[in-house]
């Protein structure tokens, strides 16, 4: 069975918490479909609520929506074991 890990996303500007993702697979945080993403606390879509930096791009990947993190912009905190 696989098992999601709870990665959060918080702005590197301003460090307020974005997103709690829950992720499945190995690897880095590269993008987040908006399915999987468990606490949203922006008010609008891919921009900080607290300094208006813009963190991610909206896509669509093979007929999805994801979230493309701008790695510059976002610090990405991966659950200990």
């Amino acid at each position: 069975p696989t098992l999601f890990m709870p990665w959060l996303v918080r702005c590197r500007t301003c460090a307020s918490h974005l997103y709690t993702y829950a992720k499945r697979s190995p690897g880095g945080l590269i993008k987040c479909q908006p399915k999987l993403i468990t606490k949203d606390s922006t008010i609008s879509t891919c921009i900080c609520p607290k300094c208006d930096t813009i963190f991610c791009r909206p896509r669509n990947v093979a007929g999805r929506k994801a979230h493309y993190l701008l790695k510059h912009q976002v610090t990405t905190i991966k659950p200990r074991h």
